[in-house]
């Protein structure tokens, strides 16, 4: 397999995104391919994603905005696209399924990786005037179903969003953890001393975190406890956060590298991941919920359907409108740290035997097999 070649690339991720280059890239030099990651980024994101992992990068100048990276960015991907061969094209981004196209159109070999369901996801995108989402979102649903007709392959990170496309096409490789790669320090200790629970990722009103302010705020009147949250979010929304008075309460980190996460996983009580009950959540699989498990941390998450399965008795599930609610589970785990720390423990055990990305790669591998095939 080492003769083949195949070039990834992304204007909206960073070089170190977790699924597309520690999962994926990292698994296909691993099985003999010659792994290119094309992303426009700034130089502190390069050098985050350099290591010895065997994957070239080609980093494009970032964008200025929304609209730079959906002109000027996307022109120049695609002119290095069309002058750089590969066996197989992988892109990861909705508004890259033109490019897609043109790449197909050539004779390449092309596979559309879909991260959320990108229809659904409109509906809720604060950024798109609300009179547009509907229109946009068919316009979003039509472009998918051309390219799960044109395109050679279609990978979903979840089987809801793999439904959406032609199964003979279609393959699940799901966003589950490397184990190998999860610091064996980050686990949940009661005896750490320190009285924190954490909220990692992307940070939105959308995924809850003015609800999980607010808890913080309730959780206080009773007993003192922080909230680590490490991620980035839009500036529109901080003056909402730092409205409410549980925002005295927050540690805000920013964006942070793995060691950083792992230690701060290390010294916290539980997990919160409460997406809000919108339809590209209720169906999702957010890799934090197995980040927090793999580092032994009791998660508390949303009760959806779906996330029963994933939660179970390693954690707790709470409606994630009510602040309440998500205040008595951090109650719950700060009171109780020997049932905190036994249902850290099923949740790591959990990724260990089943959650993991070690099933998963072998998917990624068969779509590949499949699309050189064809």
């Amino acid at each position: 397999m080492g003769q083949f070649k195949v070039i990834h690339f992304s204007t909206v991720h960073s070089p170190s995104d977790v699924r597309i280059f520690r999962k994926q890239c990292v698994t296909l030099v691993n099985a003999g391919w010659d792994v290119t990651l094309v992303t426009a980024a700034s130089q502190s994101d390069a050098n985050e994603a350099c290591d010895q992992s065997g994957v070239q990068l080609v980093i494009l100048p970032p964008s200025g905005g929304r609209i730079s990276r959906m002109t000027v960015t996307m022109l120049r991907m695609l002119w290095f696209l069309i002058w750089h061969r590969a066996d197989i094209y992988h892109f990861h981004d909705p508004e890259l399924l033109l490019i897609g196209f043109i790449l197909r159109a050539l004779g390449r070999r092309v596979i559309y990786d879909v991260h959320e369901d990108v229809p659904a996801a409109i509906l809720n995108r604060h950024w798109v005037p609300p009179k547009l989402r509907i229109p946009i979102a068919g316009v979003a649903n039509r472009m998918e179903t051309l390219g799960g007709r044109w395109l050679s392959g279609v990978i979903g990170a979840t089987p809801h969003i793999a439904s959406r496309f032609p199964p003979q096409k279609t393959a699940v490789v799901q966003n589950y953890p490397v184990i190998q790669l999860d610091d064996e320090q980050a686990r949940f200790s009661a005896d750490n001393g320190v009285e924190r629970v954490v909220f990692v990722g992307w940070i939105s009103l959308e995924r809850g975190i003015g609800q999980v302010v607010k808890a913080l705020e309730l959780v206080n009147q009773k007993r003192p406890v922080r909230l680590a949250l490490a991620g980035n979010y839009h500036s529109n929304i901080a003056q909402v956060l730092e409205q409410s008075p549980g925002w005295q309460y927050v540690d805000f980190l920013g964006w942070q590298t793995r060691p950083q996460v792992a230690k701060l996983l290390a010294s916290s009580r539980a997990g919160v991941v409460t997406f809000l009950p919108i339809p590209n959540h209720v169906e999702s699989q957010p890799n934090k919920l197995f980040e927090y498990m793999s580092a032994g941390l009791p998660v508390i998450a949303s009760d959806f359907p779906l996330w029963r399965e994933f939660v179970g008795d390693r954690g707790q599930l709470v409606d994630p409108e009510n602040p309440q609610a998500i205040a008595d589970a951090m109650l719950y785990y700060l009171e109780h740290p020997d049932e905190a720390r036994q249902a850290g423990e099923r949740g790591r055990q959990a990724v260990q035997e089943r959650f993991n990305w070690q099933a998963e790669s072998r998917e990624l591998i068969a779509i590949y097999d499949r699309v050189m095939a064809a």
